[in-house]
């Protein structure tokens, strides 16, 4: 007899793909039944989120922009002050 084809399964732990789990091996003789394990095409990852029927992408995070320096700090705090200055001499 011919082994099954492997397939793929979401664990999912709050709605979201904690981790994906290829076997050949019949899935309920694996996990304990109470995980929830959905079947998954090769394009799901970790971080996909289940609406109960489908699955969505993670949402893109735009990357956060370093901490200014103390210098940049005290250049913004000069230059602040300079136009205090002019804004005076000004009128």
């Amino acid at each position: 007899m011919a082994p099954n084809a492997p397939r793929s399964f979401a664990l999912l732990q709050n709605g979201v793909v904690h981790e994906i789990i290829r076997t050949e091996t019949a899935i309920g003789d694996l996990f304990h039944a109470g995980l929830t394990l959905i079947e998954v095409t090769a394009e799901i990852a970790v971080g996909w989120h289940w609406t109960g029927s489908a699955f969505l992408p993670p949402v893109p995070v735009a990357p956060r922009l370093p901490a200014p320096s103390p210098l940049d700090l005290l250049r913004d705090e000069v230059q602040a002050l300079r136009l205090r200055v002019d804004a005076r001499g000004a009128s």
